[in-house]
């Protein structure tokens, strides 16, 4: 009887075993591969004039700020600058109407910060005109880099020599694609100087 009594003792015992095994595995979820379409409502198409962006982020609806676009993860899209942007390259303008128009992008960057980005390179200057500064403000649309720079209408990066923390000497390569020639592209040299106080005295 006793050897009858831990039989069914055992063959409970395992079978509670089995049942217990049974639940913890159907109590582990699979992992789950988001969908496509998951992912993409993360991203918000808005537009600022006639320039359409998208920002993987959704709109902070607390802003109050008209000049901006604000998102949730700190970004802001700065309006004024991000729609002179839209008219860089335009068929209907020139190189050096294009300067002018990076220059007016830089003058709202110092109505910012009070001061040119800080830069060695096109990249470093691109970058900080598309987000990457203190404050995450854009100013231009990202999509106007090619490869991380901005881009002459001539697929040339642009040359931005700080001469001062307000003033850029910004140049476009020209066609040919080198510095220093007969087509480069330049803002008024005069302008320049009288900005820095070097204009000489009639």
């Amino acid at each position: 009887m006793k050897v009858f009594g831990g039989l069914v003792l055992a063959v409970a015992l395992a079978w509670f075993l089995v049942g217990l095994k049974r639940e913890s595995v159907a109590t582990i979820p699979e992992p789950v591969t988001p969908k496509p379409d998951q992912a993409e409502a993360k991203v918000t198409g808005f537009s600022i004039g006639r320039i359409q962006l998208r920002h993987p982020a959704a709109i902070d609806e607390s802003n109050t700020d008209a000049r901006l676009t604000r998102f949730r993860d700190g970004v802001s899209y700065w309006h004024p600058s991000v729609k002179l942007g839209g008219d860089l390259h335009h068929e209907s303008e020139t190189a050096y109407r294009d300067l002018e128009i990076i220059d007016e992008v830089l003058s709202n960057y110092r109505l910012v910060y009070q001061e040119n980005p800080v830069g060695t390179d096109n990249e470093e200057f691109a970058a900080a005109l598309t987000g990457e500064n203190p404050k995450k403000v854009v100013f231009i649309d990202p999509d106007l880099l090619s490869d991380g720079e901005l881009l002459d209408r001539y697929g040339n990066p642009y040359v931005f020599h700080p001469l001062k923390a307000d003033v850029m000497d910004l140049r476009s390569l020209g066609p040919d694609g080198q510095l220093w020639t007969g087509d480069d592209v330049s803002l008024d040299v005069e302008k320049t100087k009288s900005e820095l106080g070097l204009a000489r005295e009639e």
